[in-house]
């Protein structure tokens, strides 16, 4: 592995990946059968070398995660990590690796990717509610290059139904003008009724 280093300021370290074709940089987790090799020039503010997946922070976005493995040695080349938007691998090997699995923290919830194979549109993907791309190709094995690239803003969430607005039963204060006015017309209402029963039955009578 071969990392310049260059200090900027006094408190602020980055990291340099000067890599071409004929120079590559090769990072290999100790318990991956995956090495990450980089043949154009990267900047970062640290690497960090997990058991099975590297970390590589920037000063302007979030940090990207990446563990790609398949069933054989796998040489994974990093053409574009661009947090949020657009990753972008070039995958090969002396056997047959599929299924080849791509884990890759986005940090943004429930966002659509689009993912390319060779330049063409081969599947999409759901990053989940923690942010992470966990996507399997599956399909015939040889060199290929395959992108993730966001499609879509993360879909609304659902909508609570709104209960209609609760208006209570007011009834006059004792007492009160209008708790008068209030039993004046009950009494009416009873009277009205029993006039009725009164009427009712004279007709049956008839």
């Amino acid at each position: 592995l071969i990392l310049m280093l260059a200090s900027l300021t006094s408190a602020q370290d980055l990291v340099y990946i000067v890599a071409s074709s004929s120079s590559p940089v090769y990072i290999s987790p100790p318990q991956s059968n995956t090495t990450y090799i980089f043949k154009e020039n990267f900047t970062f503010t640290d690497i960090l070398v997990d058991n099975r997946s590297v970390v590589f922070n920037t000063t302007t976005d979030y940090p990207t995660t990446l563990m790609i493995e398949g069933s054989a040695s796998l040489n994974v080349t990093i053409n574009a990590l661009q947090v949020n938007r657009y990753y972008a691998f070039t995958m090969q090997s002396n056997a047959d690796p599929t299924p080849v699995t791509f884990l890759i923290q986005t940090h943004i919830p429930n966002r659509e990717f689009k993912v390319n194979l060779d330049g063409k549109e081969y599947d999409t993907v759901y990053s989940n509610k923690t942010g992470w791309i966990s996507y399997t190709y599956s399909g015939e094995f040889s060199k290929h290059t395959i992108s993730f690239s966001s499609l879509t803003a993360p879909p609304p969430p659902e909508k609570t139904p709104t209960p209609p607005p609760y208006i209570p039963i007011v009834t006059p204060e004792e007492g009160s003008i209008l708790d008068t006015v209030w039993q004046y017309l009950s009494n009416i209402y009873v009277l009205i009724a029993i006039l009725l029963l009164i009427l009712g039955f004279i007709l049956i009578k008839l």
